[in-house]
């Protein structure tokens, strides 16, 4: 009897999607391409997908094409503790030969083999960036799924020694499945100039991606910004991202920075957009105290856009020497990175070339087979 494969979808369903939610959303998307057809996989969801990316029935296949790829939706009551309640109830109704959560977190109350993706565990190197309930929710599902898991996934190899220092994880029950761009190419000029109009930015600018908040390091980003822009007044900084834990802060430093429309605010951008105006961007700064990954970084790269991003955490695996890095606690270090950035365009190119070659290290295909190969492990 071949094997049943179900997988939390409920993230990839998501409209305004962010990190986890795009590792859900691309994984999927390339896991449909490589995962053996023999496999009965149920994608399990709250919700229809805004729109049908992936060629899978609702509910029941349809047809000889996609026979091995369904949506389940979970309609029925309550609308609250997804994983704990009607996800953990369909599993243990079920019991597929294996459960794939992309977002952490494992059911109480499930008893089929499991993997999760455990993305970072930031919430105890840097706690002031988290609510304490969201703290203790997180402490308590991480916890859970490092002892109840059959295998772990974990974007980089500083995330996997979190989990072993923090957690006690065992090492062999980690495999570090790196990410990938979420963009694959640029976009025509026309537009990148179409976008920026529409947006009301002009040249040149620098742009910070992720929500305004503590753990982005936004802040320290804007103090960084008035420091050296007034020796380029030229420049403006555009602030990509919704509000987040500490925005508070982030506000006050652009009111105390006092630039007026030289630091403007988008908000969340759609994934057009958001290609767009990093395409036109003078340089991706991305000091954050904490990441998973960095996918910005990625997708800074297959642009042609140079970074900057923090030293001693997961950007600089995956920066890979293509990247100036800064301390991220460091503001007079990321306004100078910002000034060079601003005044050293052969240092820029040598950036771009750099990272154009490290970006080709990265694709969605090679994340599903290495996933795929975890799979397998368990299953057969």
């Amino acid at each position: 009897m071949p094997p049943t494969i179900a997988i939390d979808a409920s993230r990839a369903t998501r409209v305004y999607k962010t990190g986890v939610e795009w590792y859900a959303y691309r994984l999927l998307e390339a896991l449909h391409t490589e995962m053996p057809p023999e496999w009965s996989v149920r994608l399990l969801s709250d919700r229809m997908p805004a729109t049908d990316w992936i060629a899978a029935s609702h509910d029941a296949p349809r047809n000889d094409k996609v026979t091995h790829w369904f949506w389940k939706i979970l309609s029925w009551p309550p609308r609250f503790l997804w994983s704990q309640v009607r996800l953990a109830a369909y599993l243990f109704r079920t019991q597929p030969s294996l459960f794939f959560s992309p977002v952490h977190v494992l059911p109480f109350f499930a008893s089929s083999p499991a993997i999760v993706t455990i993305h970072d565990v930031d919430y105890v190197l840097h706690p002031e960036a988290y609510g304490w309930k969201s703290r203790m929710y997180l402490l308590l599902t991480t916890w859970w799924a490092v002892h109840r898991a059959t295998r772990i996934l974990t974007p980089s190899e500083t995330s996997k020694r979190h989990l072993r220092e923090r957690f006690g994880c065992r090492p062999e029950k980690i495999c570090v499945t790196p990410l990938a761009p979420m963009i694959s190419e640029r976009p025509s000029e026309q537009q990148i100039r179409e976008t920026k109009a529409r947006l009301g930015i002009a040249d040149p600018y620098l742009i910070a991606i992720g929500r305004l908040e503590t753990k982005k390091n936004t802040a320290r980003i804007v103090e960084a910004f008035a420091r050296v822009q007034k020796l380029h007044p030229e420049f403006r900084l555009i602030l990509v991202g919704g509000l987040g834990r500490g925005h508070e802060a982030v506000l006050a430093a652009i009111e105390k920075a006092n630039l007026g429309d030289r630091i403007l605010r988008c908000g969340w951008l759609a994934g057009d957009d958001l290609a767009a105006l990093l395409a036109g961007a003078h340089a991706l700064v991305f000091p954050s105290l904490a990441e998973g990954f960095g996918i910005p970084i990625l997708d800074a790269y297959t642009l042609g856009v140079p970074v900057i991003t923090s030293r001693g955490i997961a950007t600089e695996e995956v920066a890979g020497g293509a990247a100036l890095l800064v301390d991220p606690t460091s503001v007079e270090e990321i306004g100078d990175a910002m000034k060079k950035m601003m005044t050293d365009d052969s240092f820029r190119v040598s950036l771009i070339e750099r990272g154009s070659a490290r970006v080709k290290a990265f694709s969605w295909q090679k994340t599903a087979q290495a996933t795929v190969a975890v799979f397998r492990e368990c299953i057969e």
